[in-house]
């Protein structure tokens, strides 16, 4: 792919697509929206491949809810680290 195809406007129902793990910096903070902002420029990385429409969906959800399960790590961590254990 060269740098033109990569550089044009996706459009809106792309970045829909792509940009739902974005929800975590609601439930997550900081570091929920650093892993859903992560899925999503990966997301949009996906969406600009040769992949059909139907994998692109399946694999967006799958980075989504591995930013998501991601997240829960990192939260139990802290949460750990918080209370001394």
């Amino acid at each position: 792919m060269n740098d033109s195809e990569q550089k044009k406007k996706l459009p809106l129902k792309a970045h829909l697509i792509c940009g739902w793990p974005i929800f975590l910096i609601f439930i997550g903070g900081a570091i929920g929206g650093v892993l859903g902002v992560a899925a999503y420029y990966f997301n949009l990385s996906l969406y600009r491949s040769e992949l059909s429409l139907k994998a692109k969906i399946a694999q967006s959800l799958l980075a989504g809810a591995g930013a998501f399960v991601a997240w829960l790590v990192f939260a139990m961590v802290i949460t750990g680290l918080a209370s001394g254990a």
